[in-house]
C-alpha cells in the first residue's frame, strides 16, 4: 500500500490504485444522482426567486415601464427575503454534507483501499470541521 512518493505518484495514484475494482463508474454515477437531487433541493428553496425572475422577464417582454418594474420586483424581493435566506441556509449545509460525504467516499478508497462506500458518520464530521477550519482561515 505505501509508495515512495513522487509527483508522478501523487498525480497517477487514481489510476495504480489497489483494492476492488468498479469502483470510479459506481462513484460517477451516485454522484451524478446526488447533483440532480441538489438541483432539485435548490429549485424548491430558491422557488421565489424563480417566480420573481420569470415576472421580471414577462413584464419586460410586456414593455412595463422600467421604474415600476424595479419598484414591483423591489417589493416582492423584499416579501420573499426570509424564505430565499432560509433557502440558502439549506442549499450551504446540504452542499456542505454532500461534499463530505464524497469526499470521505474518495479518502477510503485512496488511502484506505476499501470499496465504494457513501455514508454520513465520523468521517464526515472530521471533514466538515477540517473544511470549516479552511473556511474561517481564508
Amino acid at each position: 500500500m505505501a509508495r515512495q512518493f513522487s509527483f508522478d505518484n501523487a498525480m497517477l495514484h487514481f489510476a495504480r490504485a489497489d483494492g476492488p475494482r468498479g469502483f470510479l463508474w459506481k462513484y460517477l454515477l451516485t454522484f451524478l444522482i446526488a447533483t440532480v437531487a441538489m438541483m432539485a433541493l435548490g429549485y424548491v428553496a430558491m422557488r421565489p426567486l424563480v417566480d420573481i425572475f420569470g415576472d421580471m422577464f414577462t413584464m419586460a417582454a410586456a414593455d412595463v415601464d422600467e421604474n415600476q418594474m424595479n419598484e414591483i420586483i423591489g417589493q416582492r424581493m423584499l416579501a420573499v427575503f426570509g424564505r430565499l435566506a432560509l433557502g440558502y441556509l439549506v442549499m450551504l449545509i446540504a452542499g456542505a454534507c454532500m461534499w463530505a460525504m464524497f469526499e470521505a467516499c474518495i479518502q477510503r478508497r485512496y488511502v484506505l483501499e476499501r470499496g465504494f462506500s457513501i455514508g454520513f458518520g465520523g468521517d464526515e464530521l472530521r471533514l466538515l470541521a477540517v473544511g470549516l477550519l479552511w473556511g474561517v482561515m481564508f
